[in-house]
């Protein structure tokens, strides 16, 4: 939970740094309300894909949600 409240933050830190001061708080608040809206939604998918592919899918999908080690990313 702590993770979730410093990732929001650090978003809106993020976007006001990246798009300029006229955009910034709209893009903060479309931003904002999606990861809201992800969570409401969350719990019922994953509801029903517990009930579909059993408990040990959460793990399944954990692992396969990671970087990939070897990414050809420009850092």
């Amino acid at each position: 939970m702590g993770a979730a409240v410093a990732a929001l933050f650090l978003t809106v830190a993020i976007i006001r740094d990246v798009c300029a001061p006229k955009f910034a708080m709209i893009v903060t608040g479309v931003v904002t309300s999606g990861s809201a809206a992800f969570g409401i939604v969350q719990p019922f998918v994953l509801e029903i894909a517990t009930k579909v592919f059993g408990w040990q899918f959460v793990f399944v999908v954990s692992a396969r949600s990671r970087p990939w080690p070897r990414c050809s990313c420009a850092w």
